[in-house]
């Protein structure tokens, strides 16, 4: 039986020290080959086991072959013995490549009658994957071809280690976002039944009555915080999108153009079927989420409309209440007006009466020498200017700094003194007179 077993390990930098301990293992027990340039060439490795290792972005690829019969059990031990587990490992994939030999017969041997997930067609023989996934962070291949040949054998050092890198790092990024998925679901659900209850419950049930302004902004501020939270889950989806669909495009580009693979379109799907569902799944929940955000969008508008109707309404019933407070100063002023009017009558009448009273008492001879309506008019000279000076008394007590209520003050004085003078000369004077 012309059987060889080709192994990949895949690692990222931070694991190199655990690598090289499993290297130093292969070269204790004669595997050894490494390419001192970095590249691989296909055409001087040797037919014995050997080992070399490369890079695809960020992943480190290690490519075991051995052709003994035991080599299986072989990289078991010295994997155990370098500690070389899932823990420091991205995975590996074991391909059995068998020439010339029986595939049912190979099948049977190595895997019983576990059925293949992938058939791929190759120039000159056939290769199967056992499973989609990575059980246990280890998948497997079944190569069987006719005879050696070179772009083969350069298929499976090189471009099939690369093919299961790609597909590794999609695995990685699907696990990560189907837990984001479902947990974005969830909570989509419970946001948008939320939206659901705010517009069919207090926009329809209830949208004949009016609630409070503040109730609506407690609800504004709900909705924008359910917006926000959409549109973060809608980044975390495009970014998810933005990662997976550039792999899958670089994987089928990849098996498109691989010389040693007959496969058509077909069978590229199936190839890469588990990470499409997952890319058309984040489409869909994008699509969900861009509609869930325009409904709180148009919820957000609603309730900012109900509010500013609400605020134009208090602002209506505000204005009219200030309007009959106006109204009802103006109604008040206009008493107040009458009510000065007839104090500074009364005013008025009381002062001409005892003032008139008093200069009668006290200048009696005078009072009749004088003429009865040069008396009225002095009375009223004087009574007028004193309910004058006693108003602008009571302006200057309320406001010491008005200068203008001081200075009307001031002048008014004069005229009711200079008054004051005339009636008490002109009643000496005339009493003086009517005495002798």
């Amino acid at each position: 039986m012309s059987l060889d077993l080709i192994r990949y390990y895949f690692y990222l930098e931070e694991d190199a020290d655990s690598i090289a301990v499993f290297q130093s293992e292969l070269k204790k027990h004669d595997i050894f080959y490494q390419s001192s340039s970095g590249k691989i060439d296909e055409k001087n490795l040797p037919d014995k086991s050997y080992f070399l290792q490369f890079k695809n972005n960020n992943i480190n690829i290690l490519v075991v072959r051995l052709s003994s019969e035991s080599s299986e059990s072989l990289l078991q031990n010295l994997e155990t013995s370098s500690l070389l587990t899932t823990d420091n490992l991205l995975g590996k994939v074991t391909v059995w490549a068998a020439y010339g030999e029986d595939y049912a017969e190979m099948k049977t041997a190595l895997f019983k009658n576990k059925k293949e997930a992938i058939q791929i067609k190759m120039i000159n023989g056939r290769l199967s994957r056992m499973a989609l996934y990575w059980p246990r962070g280890h998948a497997q291949y079944l190569c069987v071809m006719t005879q050696k040949d070179e772009i083969c054998e350069k298929f499976l050092i090189s471009g099939l280690p690369v093919i299961e890198a790609g597909l590794l790092q999609l695995n990685l990024i699907d696990k990560l976002y189907r837990e984001r998925h479902l947990t974005i679901d969830k909570q989509t659900k419970n946001l948008d039944k939320g939206l659901s209850i705010i517009l069919h419950t207090d926009l329809v049930a209830r949208q004949s009555q009016l609630k409070q302004v503040d109730e609506l902004e407690s609800q504004l501020n709900e909705l924008a915080k359910s917006y926000g939270i959409t549109a973060g889950n809608k980044n975390v989806i495009s970014e998810g999108i933005n990662k997976i669909k550039p792999e899958i495009e670089s994987i089928t580009r990849q098996l498109e153009e691989e010389k040693a693979l007959l496969l058509s379109p077909e069978a590229i799907t199936k190839y890469l079927e588990p990470f499409q569902l997952r890319l058309e799944s984040l489409f869909s929940s994008s699509e969900n989420l861009d509609i869930s955000m325009q409904n709180h969008q148009a919820a957000i508008d609603v309730v900012e409309s109900k509010i500013q109707i609400m605020n134009s309404r208090q602002n209506i019933a505000t204005q009219e209440k200030i309007r009959d407070l106006l109204e009802l100063n103006a109604t008040m002023q206009r008493q107040s007006l009458i009510f000065q009017i007839s104090a500074a009558a009364i005013e008025f009448i009381v002062i001409a009466y005892y003032s008139h009273s008093l200069w009668k008492a006290m200048a009696v001879d005078a009072y009749h020498a004088i003429p009865g309506w040069i008396q009225l008019i002095f009375v009223v000279l004087f009574s007028g200017n004193v309910v004058y000076c006693t108003h602008l008394v009571g302006e200057y007590i309320q406001d010491k700094k008005d200068e203008h209520v001081k200075k009307s003050l001031l002048i008014s004085l004069i005229p009711l003194l200079i008054i004051f003078i005339i009636v008490l000369v002109s009643s000496f004077l005339l009493g003086s007179n009517a005495a002798h």
